[in-house]
């Protein structure tokens, strides 16, 4: 693996079912930013949550942002603990799924992960989060399995992203709240972060907190949790999102979610 510069990081926060041959052809796709729309009916709409994140106060007056997630239980989704850490923001969560469009819920509990630090500062640094939601997911929608396999990606790894993020940011953010998907190249694995090369397709404003995907067994596995793009020196397309993408390592926190699972629902006696 070579060595990664970082010159800035930037975040990203910005029904018919499919065969699973049929998801792992998802793999090839190039066209998130690059990649494909995800249609509402589309087995892939069961699988991720968009997060909607604006102020309290004066919501109507005031723009918003985008988060990505996924059930990781019953009421309880993973994201990114950049997209949850306000607590000025109130969260709304919504769905692409057509058989779920009508269900909102609201956000009754937040944990970030205990050694979060913001990463405008520091790339890979736990940026990881749970959100409890008011009653329970729609029935439609999935409840992912995560890695719990601690043995290094065998690299390059192909898997897939999947989010509600803009598809180009050479301007204002294009495609923004759009559900999309892509594959992407894992080359390099670090301590708490895996990296890819976006030069084709990748994640951008709105996907942070989003599952990337292991899709060759029989369910989905969250492999990473969709975290920042960050520029290398010498590489500093014109297109923000096509620079390297950075991904929470899921394995590194399997633990912690499970406790943190516990907590939120305990079991009654």
């Amino acid at each position: 693996m070579r060595y990664l510069v970082l010159t800035l990081m930037v975040l990203v926060s910005a029904c018919a079912d499919q065969s699973q041959h049929e998801l792992q052809n998802l793999l090839q796709d190039t066209a998130i930013a690059g990649g494909r729309d995800v249609a509402p009916n589309d087995a892939l709409a069961k699988l991720v949550v968009r997060i909607k994140i604006q102020p309290k106060r004066f919501a109507l007056l005031r723009p918003y942002q985008i988060c990505t997630g996924a059930f990781v239980s019953e009421n309880v989704i993973l994201t990114a603990a950049h997209c949850v850490k306000d607590p000025s923001m109130e969260f709304k969560i919504s769905y692409a799924l057509e058989s779920a469009k009508s269900a909102k819920h609201s956000v009754e509990k937040v944990v970030l992960h205990r050694d979060y630090i913001a990463p405008e500062k520091f790339v890979g640094r736990h940026d990881m989060a749970l959100i409890r939601i008011d009653g329970s997911k729609p029935k439609e929608m999935k409840i992912l399995k995560w890695s719990q396999d601690h043995q290094p990606l065998i690299l390059p790894k192909s898997l897939l992203a999947i989010g509600y993020g803009a598809y180009s940011n050479t301007g204002n953010p294009a495609g923004l709240g759009i559900l999309r998907t892509a594959g992407v190249l894992i080359q390099e694995e670090k301590d708490t972060y895996l990296v890819a090369n976006q030069k084709t397709s990748g994640i951008c404003h709105g996907d942070s907190g989003g599952p990337l995907l292991d899709i060759t067994g029989s369910e989905p596995l969250i492999v990473g949790v969709n975290h920042a793009y960050m520029n290398v020196v010498g590489e500093q397309p014109e297109d923000k999102c096509r620079r390297r993408g950075a991904y929470m390592k899921v394995s590194r926190y399997s633990d912690w979610i499970e406790e943190q699972l516990a907590i939120l629902n305990p079991k009654k006696n």
